[in-house]
């Protein structure tokens, strides 16, 4: 019922919508640069995508994106704790599941600064650095499973808010 009501904000343009989950909305708004200051929230399951390319201005006009997230959903893999092995197969699998595989191109390119980003997760980020002029200000949640930074960013940066550990996870 709430994404219905937040998608009635705006039926027929997503970019004016406070929240975006749906793929091919995602996807619409980032491919054509429609989006604005009344997004505050991206979740994206990049499983559902065939691939992305960014334009450097493509989040350049959502002053308040507050929640980025891309990840890959676990399509339905369920093992009961007690099967160690198969819990171990699948670890494996999701590592190799969870990677972008080249899916996302140019976020590494972007001139978006993310001042207002609280929560950044994007698994298996394909770039070595996060975008040049991001901006950590605001962040409290860094989450990049399987990814391939190797430098977050530049300089000293001072974490005000930042109360949740930054953690990458190695399977």
């Amino acid at each position: 019922m709430g994404r219905e009501i937040v998608r009635q904000e705006s039926i027929n343009n997503p970019g004016e919508r406070s929240h975006l989950w749906d793929h091919e909305d995602i996807f619409s708004v980032l491919k054509n640069n429609t989006g604005t200051r009344a997004i505050r929230s991206i979740c994206l399951d990049m499983s559902k995508v065939e691939e992305l390319h960014l334009n450097p201005e493509a989040f350049n006009n959502m002053q308040n994106l507050q929640f980025l997230k891309f990840y890959r959903s676990e399509h339905g893999k369920k093992v009961s704790e007690s099967d160690s092995f198969a819990l171990h197969r699948i670890l494996r699998w999701l590592k190799r599941e969870n990677s972008n595989d080249g899916k996302v191109h140019g976020f590494e390119k972007l001139k978006f600064d993310f001042y207002e980003i609280r929560h950044f997760c994007f698994h298996g980020y394909p770039a070595k650095s996060l975008p040049p002029n991001f901006n950590p200000k605001n962040l409290v949640a860094l989450y990049m499973p399987n990814s391939k930074v190797n430098n977050l960013w530049t300089g000293n940066q001072v974490f005000v808010n930042f109360y949740i550990a930054f953690f990458f996870c190695m399977l």
